[in-house]
């Protein structure tokens, strides 16, 4: 009777193994340069479309003791850097925004320092990619993977920049005389203000629409 309870306690097993996925981390390790692989990009997969254009980016090598570090984007970005310690003390030092930064670090043991930036773009939808990044004016970064995350980014914003950007998009540019009728999508932000006089409706004037529920327009309009 033991023998038996044993065999199907096993059979019990297998049949959950059978049934088992395995975990995948959401966190991605990825090389922004394709040269070298001591420079790594941590890039989380779970965050909202708005916010997937940011990245962790690491140096994993030893640095002299006193360094001056330049990095390079083909975007503008916001950069926090991360410096970790021997005691595993981290020190957060924002950087200004734009495409470059230049630091330089001092200390007497460069083996217990590591090198960390949390990389954002300051444009939605637009992901910023190292096309630089040099050590003392030497280039580690000589063949940059610009566009590596493309695949995990397609579902963000629209990363175009728009020129048209309150502005119509249709082709003719004429204003409106003696109440002729537009077409739609001439003026997305213009609101028609009728007073209801029974039966018609008799339009007053325009107005530019705030949201979906005011609009601003002149008092003299309204008394």
């Amino acid at each position: 009777m033991k023998g038996e309870l044993l065999i199907l306690k096993t059979l019990l097993i297998l049949i959950r193994c059978n049934d088992y996925v395995p975990f995948v981390s959401p966190i991605l390790t990825m090389y922004p340069c394709l040269n070298t692989r001591d420079i790594v990009v941590w890039y989380d997969t779970t965050l909202p479309p708005k916010d997937r254009n940011q990245y962790y980016l690491y140096i994993n090598r030893m640095f002299p003791a006193r360094v001056a570090i330049e990095t390079k984007f083909n975007a503008h970005v916001s950069i926090t850097m991360n410096i970790r310690t021997g005691n595993n003390t981290f020190t957060p030092e924002v950087l200004r925004e734009g495409v470059a930064s230049t630091h330089t670090y001092r200390t007497t043991n460069p083996g217990l320092i590591s090198y960390g930036y949390k990389v954002k773009g300051t444009v939605p939808g637009k992901v910023p990619y190292l096309t630089s990044l040099t050590s003392n004016k030497v280039e580690l970064c000589t063949q940059p993977n610009v566009g590596f995350l493309d695949a995990y980014t397609a579902n963000t914003v629209d990363s175009e920049t728009r020129l048209d950007c309150g502005r119509r998009k249709v082709a003719h540019t004429e204003l409106i005389f003696n109440g002729e009728q537009t077409k739609p999508g001439d003026w997305p932000w213009h609101a028609a203000l009728y007073k209801f006089d029974y039966p018609n409706n008799k339009y007053v004037c325009g107005g530019t629409l705030l949201s979906s529920h005011f609009v601003l327009t002149g008092t003299n309009i309204l008394r």
